[in-house]
């Protein structure tokens, strides 16, 4: 089915700030390591993407460069799962 083979693909900052509740420029900086997400933004991340929270916590608790890092891996360019094909460029 066509569904099946839909894969994880990077998740925008505009895609981000929508799912989470901030504009574009928030969801840059807390991208990009300049800002770390307030208490209510964090929880509500979390619940967005369904992240470990005490595993989120920690990461924002290491500031704002572990926090960006942390979202590289989890949200904005995950590794596919095992079982996942992973996306080909339609170039090749």
């Amino acid at each position: 089915m066509i569904g099946d083979m839909i894969t994880k693909r990077r998740v925008t900052n505009e895609e981000f700030g929508q799912k989470v509740g901030c504009d574009f420029t928030m969801a840059s900086r807390i991208r990009n390591g300049q800002r770390l997400p307030s208490r209510v933004r964090l929880e509500q991340i979390v619940q967005a993407y369904g992240l470990d929270g005490n595993e989120a916590l920690r990461a924002s608790a290491a500031g704002p460069k572990a926090f960006s890092l942390y979202l590289k891996a989890k949200v904005f360019e995950p590794e596919p799962e095992a079982d996942e094909p992973e996306e080909k460029d339609p170039e090749e």
